[in-house]
Formats: structure tokens, sequence, C-alpha cells
């Protein structure tokens, strides 16, 4: 079974808005070894979906190789790697969504509840009292 390696590269970065310096990100370096050739695509899709902050450098230098090297993957692995991040980018944003309307409609709830005892505080003040 034909196995693969990985290394990964993150440069360090920093943000500043308008002069100020807002934050720092640390670099990070990945080196994997034993991947199959699934799991190389896995963790390569995964690396390019990486949330980033504002500024933040991505996994910008990203290098596999068959252990030993000696085979170009073609379009094909690189389609398959495409795909998979698309996958994990649309899942992520489906959560997201989901959250945010779940949010949005408790909100419209509350205010809806807020609404309707403030209706009835104002309807039982204002009503007149019958008199016997």
């Amino acid at each position: 079974m034909t196995t693969y390696s990985l290394i990964a590269y993150k440069p360090s970065s920093d943000c500043s808005h308008m002069g100020c310096h807002m934050a720092t990100y640390s670099s990070d370096y990945i080196h994997e070894n034993g991947l199959s050739l699934e799991e190389l695509q896995n963790r390569i899709a995964e690396l390019k979906a990486t949330e980033l902050d504002c500024c933040e450098s991505d996994y910008e230098n990203i290098w596999w190789f068959e252990d030993p090297p000696d085979l170009d993957l073609g379009a094909a692995f690189e389609d398959g790697i495409a795909e998979k991040t698309a996958a994990i980018l649309a899942e992520r944003k489906a959560k997201k969504d989901a959250k945010d309307a779940a949010t949005k409609a408790q909100a419209t709830a509350a205010q809806e509840a807020k609404e309707r005892a403030e209706f009835e505080r104002l309807r039982t003040k204002f009503t007149p009292k019958e008199t016997t």
C-alpha cells in the first residue's frame, strides 16, 4: 500500500487597522507521514478550510509526496481536494446559518413576548372598569 507524507506551513502574521496593532498570529508547521491517499486528501482539505481570524495568514505552503516520492498525483487528486474543501466549507456554513436562524427566531419570540406583555399591561391599565 502506498503511503504519503504531508508538509504544511502557515507563516506568522499580524493584524493592524488604522495604525493600531490588533492581533499577532503565530506560524504553524505540520509534518505528517504514513497517510493513505484518502487521509491525505482529507487533511489537505481541512488545512485549506481552516477558519482564520481577520488578517491571519492561511496554510499557503502545502506539499505532499509519495513515500518514497516518485508519483505525480495529477488533476484528479487536486479536484478531490477542491471537492472536499468545498464540502467542509458548505457544512460549516450550514451549521452557522442554522445557528443564526435559531438565534434570530429566539430573539423574535422574545420580542413578541415582550410586546404582548406590554399590550396586556396597557390594556389592563386603560380598560374602563365597570361600575355596578
